[in-house]
């Protein structure tokens, strides 16, 4: 066989010799029948073709030989034929789209990005669906581009992809929105309406666009649509809200504000529930809602409550606290098998094993185990303790609260202080946490070294936070409050408590069904209660990747000097719960980094959504090359995932990685894996 290969390409060598091309292309068709993959002869057999110029036969062979190559790998010899197709064909969409990958294989981005714009506009209007994936290819050359990423959008949409282009427009809403650009939000969910006309998120997108360009008629009829599509949906109650506050509606706007408090309430969103009870005070003034915000009040921090803080449960020499402590960086990394092995070193009998087992149960999604192991440690435990664990038992089984919770109803005025006995100083006492314990040997930098254990790894809902009570932390009222109701409700963790009735329906009755003049709301659906959070669990990581990762610590931004750092006392403050203390030291000063560390303050004693807020507003009016912006983001990542807002926390901690590379790379991705998995399960 090989002997009648050469003497045919002899051949085909003579005919052309001759100048006879079509039967040196007939020979070496013959060849190429044997061997459809010889790149050498479907080179020549193209390259004919085109002498003669019979082109179409000559870009078959070529397009062939562009796959060929592909599948070798072999980048230089498919871009050479890739040129040679754009002479043939300079008006493909295609060829210039495989010649863009080709530029990008061969690291020339500049040239990858002028061909894949010349390839989306030639395939724009005929073949939208293959320009949509070179243009969302261009995307990982252009990270961000606004303009790209709406063309991506329009382009899914025209090619019938309505699921993709809906997605596009979400992500580019979403960073719109936190970076600040409410007008843009507006056009472009102008644009997704085109789509989705009755999706209710854009909808609202349209409408908190609207809000803040001051039209809040414009803003009313968006959110009508909305409402109507679910009248329950609290994103859409708390722009309905606004909208009234603008327009000074403020009856109706305190009735839309108690309906989302009740809304959050079934949702077991206590921290959202507080925040709508504590508007509504602010915008009518009316102390009538004074019991309702301190039973909620009272909610938000019995959610908060982990059985690892009850007093009995304290570790009661240093083989105990070195366990929890072990236990404990294992459990916020999403370790809970390494966390278990960690307990389990203790003994059986051990309470504060038996209640950090419970929180890591419920780490692992194992709610059931988690109930059955909290029933059975209610019983080895004092009484008051035992109303502890019943209330940490309905909070994992998403009930109501309130009957849990001290009777507010002889008094008015907020709830429970934040900082009261629940973390007091009979939890994590003087003697327990002296210097010999917590030696130089337990806190090594093999395990925890002072960046992994930083101020927000260990930050406001540490369940091993030892808060100093020596000094009373109360919470700055928004209005001028009897102090016996602070009293009943601190009181509930210490001394037994009437059970609560559930207080009167806030939503106001038929108050809603005028909002909208002749829009009659649908009767509320019967729904069922939202279910406490599945933490992911997480394969082990090899040992040699896990201790790497301890050695590198949660590495903050380069260049950073922590001994040099201004606020690092203050971030020791705030790592040991002495939150009053670190608000004190913050006073006076200025700047991004300081108004994340106040807002970590107001989480800690319980104002979250407060916390929150704060932040966002500093985060969306900061520059982006402001340095500060990293750490920002990272500590409202936290609080947006505390607040149940997994999808901005995702958005943020993307953020960060996209400014700040180095900044905390560990602890980024670590979280970021956790709530991903999250938000798929």
């Amino acid at each position: 066989m090989a002997v009648d290969r050469y003497k045919m390409e002899q051949e085909a060598q003579r005919y052309l010799s001759k100048g006879n091309t079509d039967k040196a292309i007939t020979t070496y068709a013959a060849l190429l029948r044997q061997d459809p993959q010889d790149r050498r002869v479907r080179q020549k057999i193209a390259g004919l073709y085109e002498t003669i110029g019979r082109t179409r036969e000559a870009e078959k062979h070529y397009r062939e030989l562009v796959k060929l190559y592909d599948a070798d790998g072999n980048d230089r010899a498919r871009m050479a034929t890739l040129k040679q197709l754009r002479k043939l064909a300079p008006r493909d969409g295609e060829v210039m789209g495989l010649l863009a990958r080709a530029y990008r294989a061969s690291d020339l981005p500049r040239e990858s990005i002028r061909h894949y714009e010349q390839a989306i506009n030639l395939l724009g209007q005929r073949e939208p669906k293959e320009a949509a994936v070179f243009a969302q290819e261009l995307q990982e050359l252009m990270p961000g581009d606004t303009p790209l990423r709406l063309k991506t959008a329009e382009l899914l949409a025209k090619g019938k992809d309505e699921k993709g282009a809906y997605k596009a427009y979400r992500e580019l809403i979403d960073d719109l929105r936190r970076h600040g650009k409410l007008n843009e939000v507006g056009r472009v969910a102008a644009m997704a309406l085109q789509l989705k006309p009755e999706e209710s998120d854009l909808l609202c997108d349209a409408a908190e666009s609207a809000l803040a360009g001051g039209e809040p008629q414009t803003a009313l009829t968006h959110l009508h649509p909305a409402y109507q599509e679910n009248p329950h949906e609290p994103r859409t109650l708390d722009l309905l809200a606004r909208v009234f506050e603008e327009q000074e509606e403020i009856d109706k706007a305190k009735g839309v504000l108690l309906t989302l408090a009740t809304e959050l309430a079934a949702r077991a969103d206590h921290d959202g529930r507080l925040a709508a009870l504590e508007r509504a005070r602010k915008i009518t003034g009316d102390t009538g809602l004074d019991r309702q915000i301190g039973q909620a009040r009272a909610s938000a921090e019995a959610a908060h409550f982990r059985l690892g803080d009850l007093s009995g449960a304290q570790p009661h020499d240093e083989a105990e606290l070195r366990a929890i402590v072990r236990a404990n960086v294992m459990l916020r990394y999403g370790l809970t098998d390494r966390a278990l092995q960690e307990l389990e070193t203790l003994a059986e009998e051990s309470l504060a094993r038996r209640a950090w087992t419970v929180e890591v149960a419920v780490a692992r999604g194992e709610t059931g185990r988690a109930l059955e192991l909290g029933r059975a440690l209610q019983e080895a435990v004092s009484a008051d303790e035992a109303r502890m664990v019943r209330l940490r038992i309905a909070v994992l089984n998403a009930e109501d609260l309130e009957p849990y919770l001290p009777d507010l109803s002889s008094s008015a005025g907020g709830g429970a202080d934040p900082d009261d006995d629940l973390l007091g100083d009979e939890l994590l006492d003087d003697d327990l946490l002296d210097d010999d314990l917590l030696d130089d040997e337990l806190l090594d930098d093999d395990l925890l070294d002072d960046d992994l254990l930083d101020d927000d790894l260990l930050d406001e809902d540490s369940d091993t936070v030892d808060t100093d009570s020596s000094e009373e932390v109360v919470d700055e009222p928004e209005a001028a409050e009897p102090a016996s109701v602070d009293d009943e409700a601190a009181a509930f963790f210490a001394d037994d408590a009437a059970a609560a009735s559930p207080p009167p329906s806030a939503g106001g009755g038929d108050l809603l069904g005028d909002l909208f003049g002749d829009l009659t709301p649908s009767p509320t659906p019967t729904r069922e209660r939202a279910g406490p959070g599945k933490v992911p669990e997480f394969g082990v990581p090899e040992e040699d990747e896990f201790s790497a990762a301890i050695r590198r610590g949660t590495s903050s931004e380069a260049g950073e000097d922590h001994a040099e750092d201004p606020l690092a006392d203050i971030r020791a403050l705030i790592d040991m719960g002495l939150y009053e203390a670190a608000q004190e030291a913050l006073a006076g000063q200025e700047g991004l980094r300081v108004v994340a560390l106040r807002a970590l303050c107001r989480a800690g004693r319980g104002e979250l959504g407060k916390a929150r807020g704060d932040l966002v507003d500093a985060v969306d009016d900061a520059d982006e090359s402001n340095p500060e912006l990293p750490e920002a983001l990272f500590h409202l990542a936290s609080l947006s995932a505390r607040s149940a807002k997994r999808r901005r926390a995702i958005r943020q901690l993307k953020e960060v990685v996209e400014l700040a590379p180095h900044f905390r790379p560990v602890e980024v991705q670590i979280r970021l894996r956790a709530l991903e998995e999250l938000d798929r399960s």
